[in-house]
């Protein structure tokens, strides 16, 4: 089965080739294309995502924002509004698939489900030439878990982590989708899978072992702003509250 694939971009020509590398190898699982920049775009940026994004040859719609920093989660709901598809993959512009990596997690997926992919994480500094169609062995066990949320450690049997996912489009729709009073960086994807959980009453599926690799670009827990900390403890709260009912 095929899926819209939904790429949040914001100056990421650097790691596109490394992006691309991972669709090339899972294009024959691909609808349509969606690279949403979270700036406007400019010709000679377009121009070359274009060159680079070509060899796939497969359908592609390139989509931009009125305004610079708008925030990726706002850039992945254009996406998923965009698309045509039953079921919708969406990653990172830093996040590179492994060879049938699409047909795994949509196949995870098909109970309406969200799922997500595990990532290995590589140096955003790699080679093309050096990423690998070999299986990925190791989990990548990443500070968000294991520092960020010393106090909450059974979190992560819950909710999957953000960078590649899968869900089924309509039941996205349903809850309307990514909330976009979060800002920057940090729990959206958190935010959405508690709300999907809440709604349909089923929780997500994290794959394992990781099915892609994430460039590390070396994000912080200060990125992560005070605002949405607060907005996604509280849905935290009646998370578990539902939980034990």
């Amino acid at each position: 089965m095929k899926v819209d694939v939904v790429i949040d971009f914001y100056k990421a020509l650097a790691t596109l080739p490394h992006v691309v590398w991972g669709l090339q190898h899972n294009k024959d699982y691909i609808n349509t294309l969606i690279i949403v920049n979270d700036d406007l775009w400019d010709s000679e940026e377009k121009a070359k995502v274009e060159e680079l994004i070509a060899p796939l040859g497969v359908k592609t719609l390139l989509l931009d924002h009125p305004r610079k920093g708008f925030g990726s989660h706002h850039c992945t709901k254009q996406g998923i509004e965009a698309a045509t598809t039953e079921y919708v993959a969406y990653i990172n512009s830093d996040v590179v698939l492994q060879p049938r990596a699409l047909q795994i997690i949509t196949e995870a997926a098909k109970t309406e489900c969200i799922a997500y992919g595990t990532t290995h994480g590589v140096q955003w500094d790699i080679k093309v030439e050096e990423l690998s169609d070999a299986p990925i062995a190791k989990r990548d066990i990443r500070w968000k878990d294991d520092v960020f949320y010393p106090e909450v450690p059974d979190l992560r049997h819950y909710i999957g982590r953000d960078t590649f996912v899968c869900l089924h489009r309509p039941s996205y729709l349903t809850i309307g989708g990514h909330d976009l009073k979060y800002e920057g960086y940090g729990f959206i994807d958190y935010d959405l899978a508690i709300r999907w959980m809440m709604h349909f009453g089923i929780f997500s599926v994290e794959l394992f072992p990781a099915i892609s690799y994430h460039l590390d670009f070396g994000k912080t827990p200060h990125e992560w702003t005070d605002e949405n900390e607060k907005r996604f403890a509280a849905m935290y709260r009646k998370f578990f509250e539902w939980i034990e009912m």
